[in-house]
């Protein structure tokens, strides 16, 4: 069932210290986590080939023992009747090189209130591996897309999530490398745009030891401490936030792989 359209320049009016202890959800901020300050609108630079943008993703999970992995439902959307191919960022899209995926917390600015933690604080040598498992172009509408994300670390070293703490899980980076305006061969770059953090699936394990078996995962939906929707380009129009059904976007992950 669709939830209400989110206005996606609604920001937070709150004081993120004094939420902290209480937020429950999802975040979505450009270039840096969103206790250094939100950003929530970034305009590509298409002409002169500005960037790469970086799109940071962070949860405020409930208290969670054992959380190893999280799946990411997100969605784009242009303020134009179809998607231009530079956001047909699928592998076979035109800009199919124009969006990447990285878990490594020390390249974006992470100190502020709260800080940014990382999903592998808290354990010693664990590593954490971030995927997109799928880019759907016009899946939810012509001028939309579905990207459905992985961010993991090994079953035998979980950790344990405190509540009201801001994790960071990774960040997407756009390129413009392709771009019409600067001599590619996308159109589009310069689109108003709008992406929307709909919900986290949060994986854990019921037990120690590298045997445990893993217990009934746990959905985050809607914003947290800050917005789940960041603009590109003033497209500040309305968010669609639908959270789908687990087996919707499972079945959507096996066709994209």
């Amino acid at each position: 069932m669709k939830k209400s359209l989110l206005i996606c320049t609604a920001l937070l009016t709150l004081s993120l210290a004094a939420s902290s202890a209480f937020a429950v959800g999802n975040t979505i901020n450009w270039g840096q986590c969103i206790g250094v300050g939100p950003i929530p609108n970034q305009v590509f630079d298409c002409a002169t080939l500005g960037g790469p943008y970086n799109l940071v993703l962070e949860i405020q999970p409930p208290a969670l023992a054992g959380w190893f992995a999280t799946d990411l439902d997100l969605d784009l959307q242009v303020q134009a009747p179809g998607l231009d191919s530079f956001w047909h960022m699928d592998g076979a899209g035109c800009n199919a090189t124009g969006l990447s995926i990285s878990a490594a917390r020390n390249t974006i600015p992470t100190a502020g209130t709260p800080v940014c933690s990382a999903l592998y604080t808290g354990s010693t040598g664990a590593s954490v591996s971030s995927l997109i498992t799928a880019y759907g172009v016009g899946f939810g509408g012509a001028n939309r897309a579905r990207i459905l994300i992985t961010v993991a670390r090994s079953a035998s070293s979980p950790i344990t999530a405190v509540a009201g703490t801001d994790y960071y899980l990774s960040h997407l980076t756009f390129s413009l490398d392709n771009a019409s305006e600067s001599g590619g061969l996308c159109n589009g770059c310069t689109q108003a745009a709008a992406i929307v953090y709909n919900s986290s699936t949060l994986y854990s394990v019921a037990g120690a030891g590298s045997n445990s078996p893993e217990a009934a995962p746990v959905q985050v939906d809607g914003p947290g401490l800050g917005s789940n929707c960041a603009s590109i380009n003033g497209g500040n129009g309305t968010c669609a936030a639908t959270p789908t059904l687990n087996r919707t976007w499972g079945q959507l992950k096996a066709l994209y792989r």
